[in-house]
């Protein structure tokens, strides 16, 4: 299972509760594609403790700006992290992701909807 997620450092502590709920919900391998934008070295090493801690999760690391998100006005909270969404289906080289906010705690699993069919391609919420 392909599950994608953006984050910048003020979203941290809740990126790590995401990622270890969103891992312990699961029985399945999961690949995590993480836009990462302003995140040092160490803070990434935290965040991949925190999969390795739960035993089921990758980590593949993609900084923001190889996205190539078209320039544009910031969300309320003045970043651009958001539109990545928008374009990461162009960077992934996989049928199919799942996207999860970095600030939820998972309590279900979320593998099911990773296998929903779908007669065309789609964005659900």
């Amino acid at each position: 299972m392909h599950i994608a997620l953006a984050a910048d450092q003020h979203m941290l502590p809740g990126l790590h509760v995401t990622l270890y709920s969103l891992l312990a919900s699961t029985s399945a391998e999961v690949h995590i594609h993480l836009v990462l934008e302003g995140i040092n070295d160490r803070q990434i090493s935290r965040l991949q403790d925190t999969v390795t801690r739960a035993g089921k999760g990758r980590l593949h690391k993609i900084p923001f700006e190889t996205l190539g998100v078209p320039e544009g006005p910031a969300d309320i909270h003045g970043s651009r992290l958001c539109f990545s969404l928008l374009v990461l289906h162009k960077f992934l080289k996989v049928d199919r992701f799942v996207w999860v906010d970095s600030d939820l705690i998972v309590m279900k699993d979320v593998e099911p909807l990773s296998s929903v069919s779908f007669t065309e391609p789609i964005a659900a919420a």
